[in-house]
C-alpha cells in the first residue's frame, strides 16, 4: 500500500516546534517491512529513541515514539506523518505530533532524508 520505502534511509529534522526535543543533530535510521515502520534515533538532546509506526494510506502513517534525553528524562508521543518527495527526489516527512507524557503539548516537525 505504501508508495515509499523507508528501509535503510536516514533523516534529520529541518524544522521542529519549540516544545519538541529533537534538533538538527538528531539522526533517524528507518526500517520498513511492508506497511510496518521502525526507527532508532539519537543525537543532540536525545540519548536514544525508538519509533514504531504503520502506513495507513500510501503516503500517511501513524507513529508512536519514545526517547530518553541526555538529561535523563523519559518522553513518549504519537504523530500523524505525511510523506512526500522534494524537488531533489528525496523523501520528506511532515508530522503533526503530541506528547503522551509530560505536558501533553503538540507541535509540528519537518524531516528530510539524508542523501549520500
Amino acid at each position: 500500500m505504501s508508495v515509499f520505502n523507508l528501509n535503510g534511509r536516514r533523516f534529520y529534522p529541518v524544522h521542529n516546534t519549540v516544545n519538541g526535543t529533537v534538533t538538527d543533530d538528531t539522526i533517524f535510521h528507518f526500517s520498513q517491512s511492508g506497511e510496518n515502520i521502525t526507527a532508532d534515533y539519537a543525537g543532540g538532546d536525545i540519548e536514544i529513541g525508538h519509533i514504531t509506526g504503520l502506513f495507513m494510506k500510501p503516503d500517511t502513517a501513524i507513529l508512536l515514539y519514545h526517547c530518553l534525553t541526555t538529561e535523563g528524562e523519559l518522553k513518549a508521543g504519537r504523530a500523524d506523518a505525511h510523506f512526500s518527495l522534494n524537488e531533489a527526489g528525496t523523501i520528506c516527512i511532515d508530522m503533526q505530533w503530541q506528547w503522551l507524557s509530560g505536558d501533553k503539548t503538540s507541535g509540528t516537525s519537518h524531516y528530510e532524508e539524508i542523501s549520500d
